[in-house]
């Protein structure tokens, strides 16, 4: 009598498989299982690959079964222009350049002119021409007339003096107030009886005409 099959765990006949070489039914077969391994395997190596890939300089992909490829690097000024919104700036604002500020150019101050004040010139005073013909005959009359006292003509010959010297000086209201006084004293002698009243009138008739001359 034959012993009965005997069966693996995979649900297979042992002593069939033997004689034939392969199972037969619902039975596991071997190269299923060496694709499981190789699935397995294969996971692992991905993992390992991508681990690797994260230890790597920024920029550097290992693609899984070929060679690093490096990432091209963008430059700043690069994206700084190809991104408006990144070029904000954080801070302060940059302080103006005092170079670009135009200078404004000072007014020249203009120079004051200098006010020359001239002096007045004092007038001249026209020099009148002195009467002297009118001075002469008075001194003549002066000579000419009588006196009872000598004392009166050296009186009246030297008030006539200074009536001569104020009208050649240009002093003609002085000498038109001497000439006055020179009146009055022969007014004064006539009424002594010094000069007789006809020597008296002729003498105030050449002083009222020398008067007139120095006063016009």
């Amino acid at each position: 009598a034959q012993p009965p099959p005997v069966y693996s765990s995979a649900g297979g006949n042992t002593a069939a498989m033997a004689s034939h070489g392969a199972p037969r039914g619902g039975g596991a077969r071997p190269w299923l299982i060496v694709l499981g391994v190789l699935a397995l395997i294969g996971a692992g190596g991905v993992g390992w690959a991508l681990s690797q890939e994260s230890d790597d300089a920024p920029g550097t992909q290992i693609p899984f079964g070929g060679t690093p490829t490096p990432t091209p690097t963008v430059s700043p000024l690069a994206s700084a222009s190809a991104s408006p919104s990144s070029t904000a700036t954080v801070g302060p604002p940059p302080s103006p350049n005092p170079l670009a500020t135009p200078i404004p150019t000072p007014t020249p101050t203009p120079t004051p002119v200098p006010i020359i004040v001239l002096p007045t010139p004092t007038p001249t005073p026209t020099p009148v021409p002195v009467p002297t013909a009118e001075l002469n005959g008075l001194q003549q009359a002066i000579e000419a007339a009588a006196y009872t006292d000598p004392a009166a003509k050296d009186d009246l010959a030297a008030r006539m003096s200074a009536i001569r010297s104020d009208a050649e000086n240009n002093k003609r209201p002085a000498a038109a107030a001497k000439v006055d006084d020179l009146v009055a004293k022969i007014g004064e002698l006539e009424g002594q009886g010094v000069i007789n009243p006809e020597d008296a009138q002729q003498l105030k008739d050449r002083a009222a005409a020398l008067r007139a001359k120095l006063v016009s």
